[in-house]
């Protein structure tokens, strides 16, 4: 049995704990990018549906407004190209409208990739919460990231350690 192996016993089971820590911060770190990808993919959503909210309320508009160019047309007070203009108008809302569900029916199916759902599962996505985008002071010390390098700088001390008990004398005691 050795009782003294230069410190390579203590040093090596120091290090298997700093291991340990290491691997419950990546743990930590993992968890909260996925948070973080939750929350954009959740605030992409959001802002399709809302950009498709805003192409259905210009598209109304537009609607109005070649209501009232086409009376404005038949009075004499308008051109037939300006009829033609709001036309071409309606026909880019449209475009703009297909192109916004299209874009909140991908942006939905990332979000359901991200957090482990089938690509085609319904979810509904509402309105985003202007309170939320409170800015919140981040103690750095507590960052997983932060604990994973420290955690890394005591090991390369720890192994400073082990490579000087190569130097040191070892004892050991047996029995017959």
């Amino acid at each position: 049995e050795p009782l003294y192996a230069g410190g390579k016993i203590s040093t090596a089971y120091e290090m298997s704990k700093l291991g340990v820590n290491m691997a419950t911060e990546n743990i930590r770190l993992t968890e909260s990018e996925v948070i973080v990808k939750t929350h954009e993919a959740y605030y992409q959503a959001v802002k399709a549906k809302e950009l498709g909210e805003v192409a259905r309320s210009y598209k109304t508009l537009l609607d109005e407004l070649k209501k009232n160019v086409e009376g404005a047309f038949r009075h004499g007070m308008s051109t037939r190209n300006d009829i033609m203009k709001v036309q071409v108008k309606q026909n880019e809302a449209e475009l703009s409208i297909q192109k916004a569900d299209n874009g909140y029916q991908l942006a939905k199916m990332n979000l359901c990739h991200i957090i482990g759902l089938p690509l085609n599962s319904e979810v509904e996505v509402g309105q985003a919460d202007p309170s939320a985008n409170v800015s919140i002071p981040v103690d750095m010390g507590v960052r997983p990231e932060h604990a994973i390098l420290d955690n890394k700088t005591e090991l390369a001390r720890q192994q400073v350690k082990l490579t000087k008990s190569d130097y040191l004398p070892n004892v050991a005691v047996g029995a017959r």
